[in-house]
């Protein structure tokens, strides 16, 4: 998988769903394509991607070397709303 987070579009802040403001509230922005829904925090390198094609999640650090992130409660609560608001569970 890619991890240039920079290819995406920055998203609007005026529509934010529950999840989006989980995420806000934690210092994620969020950010969108074609192929995924990106919240990174750019100033300490840590990104979590939903993948769209193949409803995939993937948390890491470090973008150039994809390092796997460790996440707490309040990111897998924010992970779990937003996975329920794309209909994946």
């Amino acid at each position: 998988m890619v991890c240039d987070w920079r290819k995406n579009e920055r998203i609007g802040v005026d529509i934010m769903s529950k999840a989006d403001k989980m995420f806000k509230e934690l210092g994620y922005e969020k950010y969108e394509n074609h192929y995924s829904i990106d919240y990174s925090i750019e100033m300490i390198e840590c990104c979590i991607t939903f993948w769209k094609d193949d409803k995939t999640v993937q948390a890491y650090e470090n973008h150039e070397d994809c390092e796997a992130k460790w996440l707490n409660m309040q990111e897998l609560n924010a992970l779990y709303e937003k996975a329920k608001e794309l209909g994946w569970i």
